[in-house]
């Protein structure tokens, strides 16, 4: 898992080998540190997550922060070192920038220039600003809207925005911002932090010149509530080579009212292509009339696992340890089935690759769950799936929502933030947010002892 660095350390003698003992020790915290921050950025995304299990991973990742800050000087120096090779490695790199004293230019200037490398190199920067107590970035954070550079005003109302920190006459500022990135990320920020106050501002930008820009005042819009504004997400739940299409699908249905939810749902379900967002979408809408279709989906080899994590989206049921999930034998067929389904598909898939021109995403700090990613979603065993739901649905009243087995309401949203998975709690962010209009967007990326600070006051 680590390799060493036997580099002779600045200021000590390279022959001294307890010196380059303790190096040893330090190049060792300064990986650790990028590789569980790795871990730590797809386990907020993932279905097998929750809110302890983030908590615990976060204490793994600090304990080798420590070990880099009490070595000092070179402790930052180990994680200069390392910082180029991976960009998991720039986020104990940005960390580090900041002391008691307050940051150090030289080592963030270096997090930044590798930072602004790539979107999982900006990724990386952001969370750790993110990672940092609001109260010891809050100094740098106006430096870096108001700089003259965009590439710095796009980390700063990200970093913002992710501690949840309203940035003031800034983010009205950042909303006509002439880079596209940064503009697209204010226009995000104001939904996520509630700013209704530059609702006009924001609906302005409908027909940017730039697609994200656009995206983000429909999705923005929606979380305001702002007539017109679902019409504008609309297109974006049948675009599914859009990377902004799940986006659209959590937010878009949890707005759109009963009717709507359902004339929407009709489209996706008999719209060929879009079989994988109808299923997505029973487990959004989180209407239970919809099960006996969703277990029917179940057969499909390439859509059981959409469709169990939908099924535990509404239900609460974790399909693999209540023991619903095919076996190994059968679990190895479904796959096979499902991999001889994809090889038919390939030519097109081939076709759609021509299109990407290898640029960089403009999509700031975080990515949506890539829908195509099953890795870490059980196989449901549909037989026993509805021999459960027979015995249980009398539990569940049928036209109400639920996530997470509990019909949606304000308390229940906390719930399942406290105690679910964390695409759930992603979900159950939604909700409250949409439910309590003065609520900001609840972020479950944070470190997990701040979130539980905040949901257990």
């Amino acid at each position: 898992m680590c390799k060493t660095v036997l580099h002779a350390p600045i200021g000590w003698p390279a022959d001294d080998i307890s010196c380059m003992l303790n190096r040893r020790v330090i190049d060792q915290h300064a990986e650790e540190a990028g590789f569980l921050w790795g871990m730590r950025h797809q386990a907020v995304h993932a279905p097998h997550y929750n809110l302890a299990d983030i908590a615990e991973l976060d204490e793994a990742v600090e304990a080798h922060l420590d070990g880099l800050r009490v070595a000092g000087q070179t402790g930052r120096h180990a994680a200069m070192f390392l910082a180029p090779d991976a960009p998991e490695n720039i986020f104990p790199l940005v960390v580090l920038a900041f002391g008691e004293n307050g940051y150090n230019r030289d080592t963030l200037r270096d997090a930044f220039i590798l930072g602004s490398l790539n979107a999982e190199a900006l990724s990386a920067l952001v969370s750790g600003l993110g990672w940092l107590d609001y109260a010891t970035v809050a100094p740098v954070l106006p430096e870096l809207m108001g700089a003259q550079v965009s590439f710095y005003r796009l980390v700063g109302i990200a970093a913002s925005a992710i501690h949840r920190q309203d940035p003031g006459p800034l983010l009205e500022k950042l909303i006509g911002d002439p880079d596209d990135q940064v503009r697209a990320r204010a226009l995000r920020a104001a939904g996520e932090l509630k700013r209704r106050d530059l609702a006009a501002q924001v609906f302005a930008h409908i027909k940017d010149d730039n697609e994200p820009c656009r995206f983000w005042v429909a999705w923005t819009s929606s979380l305001l509530r702002l007539p017109n504004a679902l019409g504008a997400l609309y297109p974006y739940l049948l675009d599914v080579v859009s990377p902004f299409n799940l986006h659209a699908l959590h937010m878009g249905l949890r707005c759109a009212k009963p009717a709507q939810q359902a004339e929407w749902f009709d489209t996706l379900c008999n719209t060929p292509g879009l079989e994988r967002q109808a299923v997505i979408a029973a487990g959004i809408i989180g209407d239970l009339e919809a099960m006996p279709w969703l277990i029917e989906q179940m057969q499909q080899p390439a859509l059981a696992k959409y469709a169990g994590e939908a099924f535990s989206m509404m239900t609460g049921v974790d399909i693999y340890y209540d023991d619903l999930d095919l076996k190994e034998e059968e679990e190895e067929a479904a796959l096979e089935d499902a991999d001889n389904e994809e090889d038919e598909d390939s030519e097109d898939d081939d076709e759609n690759d021509e299109d990407d021109d290898g640029e960089v995403p403009e999509n700031d700090d975080e990515e949506m769950p890539d829908p195509d990613d099953e890795t870490d979603l059980p196989v449901p065993d549909p037989g026993l799936i509805a021999a459960w739901w027979e015995r249980h649905k009398h539990h569940y009243t049928i036209g109400k929502r639920y996530l997470a087995g509990e019909i949606i309401d304000a308390n229940a949203a906390i719930n399942v933030l406290r105690n679910g998975l964390q695409r759930q709690r992603k979900a159950a962010a939604l909700e409250l947010a949409l439910l309590q209009p003065d609520w900001i967007l609840f972020e479950t990326r944070a470190p997990g002892k701040r979130q539980k600070r905040m949901l257990n006051p």
